[in-house]
């Protein structure tokens, strides 16, 4: 009778210890802390007579689940975060209020996909670089240096219908 009280116990006791170590040792990927780096930052300018440029990139995530919240540049008073949907045949830009970064994923801003658009760009004199400020969920403040060019860009957001987007 005496065992059966303490061999049971000492075998949930056992199971459990088993659980939380494989648990520790294998990790919960959501869980742990996310390690961002920006990498692939390009930029394209305004078309001639418009205002509006975007910026892409490619964020690595080596760790846990992230999301972006926001993003920011002194060279515009309004920056936002974008993708593009199909629509009934029609590609429009949407603006979303965060985007996940998944564990230990890439997550691409490119044309034709995820991207920043800054609106009411002023472009600094002798420049060739633009600061951007991504804000994360879990890591916190990101500043990277977005280079002016097509490297990634092969939209032309001018024949784009920006009166769709919901601002």
């Amino acid at each position: 009778m005496i065992r059966k009280v303490l061999i049971y116990p000492a075998l949930v006791l056992f199971a459990l210890l088993g659980s939380v170590t494989a648990y520790y040792l294998t990790g919960d990927k959501q869980n742990l802390q996310p390690v961002i780096r920006v990498a692939n930052v390009a930029f394209r300018l305004p078309a001639p007579g418009q205002t509006t440029a975007a910026a892409y990139f490619d964020i690595i995530n080596k760790g846990g689940a992230d999301a972006l919240l926001s993003a920011t540049s002194s060279a515009s008073p309004r920056v936002e975060l974008h993708t593009h949907l199909h629509e009934d045949g029609v590609m429009k830009m949407r603006q979303v209020d965060s985007v996940k970064i998944l564990a230990q994923q890439t997550t691409q801003f490119k044309s034709g996909g995820l991207h920043v658009m800054l609106f009411d760009f002023a472009m600094p004199q002798n420049t060739t670089s633009i600061p951007l400020t991504l804000t994360f969920a879990r890591s916190g403040e990101k500043r990277v240096v977005a280079i002016i060019g097509d490297s990634h860009s092969e939209m032309d957001h001018s024949k784009m219908n920006h009166e769709d987007m919901g601002h």
